[in-house]
């Protein structure tokens, strides 16, 4: 399965080296998976991500991901 990874803000360093540019890249994945599952491949901690984006829509740690997902993921962000 090929995912499509937006990793926001300083979560770019959890970006593996998968031939992406800037901070998002195209991961490929052996059978199926969550987004906790994902998260935990990318050694994202998981109380890190605040907004979760899968295919521009509102995801959660237990939503299923499938082939050509675009998953963006935010990490908390301050300001006024």
């Amino acid at each position: 399965m090929q995912l499509k990874i937006v990793l926001l803000a300083h979560l770019d360093k959890y970006l593996p080296n998968c031939g992406g540019e800037g901070n998002s890249c195209l991961l490929e994945l052996d059978g199926d998976a969550t987004v906790e599952e994902l998260l935990s491949i990318l050694a994202i901690p998981i109380e890190i991500p605040k907004v979760i984006m899968i295919n521009n829509c509102y995801g959660n740690l237990q939503d299923s991901l499938k082939n050509g997902d675009k998953i963006t993921i935010f990490p908390p962000i301050c300001g006024g």
